[in-house]
């Protein structure tokens, strides 16, 4: 089996210390995260409903899944889009709630991470219908991360919590431009070197092209 990243794959200028053993590390937890007991919802399909299959590392995500529309808040105003402009690139969810502290104090962190790998990946955050935020909520939250940052949070989801059904939060999944769920992780093991590794990984051997 090839091991997730390989020592000295970096992008041009990237800190490389550590990565190998940093990622491979990752690979060894991932799966003591990944929950499958819940019962995945129905969706509506043209030959009736079909469930959704929750996933785990090394699985393709469906097809399906770049064209659920999904509600976002983006300071303040909201938009319906799919994750379609994202097919092709590296991709991260970020599971969170408006009264979970730590998720919300990790969001710095991810703004900063966003902004200088913005051209390699893409971080989602994800509020889901479970956690009964809304709107208002979110809007009104007493911090003013999502208002200050350049995040993008999916709320009122239902579809991706089935599809990668979880215990604690945050809760992050990794997404590869192939569409492979690459790992399933606590905040503790987003980083920036570990970012810069999946990133450096993808391009040379994930590209979707």
């Amino acid at each position: 089996m090839r091991h997730f990243f390989r020592a000295g794959e970096v992008l041009p200028n990237l800190k490389t210390t550590g990565i190998h053993i940093a990622l491979l590390s990752i690979l060894c937890l991932v799966s003591m995260f990944s929950l499958s007991a819940q019962t995945p919802r129905q969706e509506s399909g043209a030959n009736g409903p079909v469930p959704i299959v929750p996933l785990r590392v090394g699985d393709y995500v469906p097809e399906d899944f770049w064209h659920q529309k999904m509600k976002v808040y983006y300071k303040g105003d909201t938009a319906v889009f799919s994750f379609e402009k994202y097919k092709g690139k590296s991709l991260i969810l970020d599971f969170w709630a408006t009264w979970c502290t730590y998720c919300v104090q990790g969001f710095p962190k991810i703004a900063h991470a966003q902004r200088l790998f913005q051209d390699h990946v893409n971080i989602l955050l994800v509020n889901e219908r479970s956690t009964h935020d809304d709107y208002a909520k979110i809007h009104n939250m007493r911090s003013n991360q999502l208002k200050n940052f350049d995040l993008y949070s999916i709320y009122r989801d239902e579809y991706l919590t089935a599809l990668f059904p979880h215990g604690p939060i945050p809760h992050y999944v990794w997404i590869n431009p192939k569409g492979r769920v690459a790992a399933i992780t606590f905040a503790e093991f987003v980083s920036l070197d570990q970012l810069q590794s999946f990133i450096a990984f993808n391009l040379k051997y994930e590209n979707a092209n």
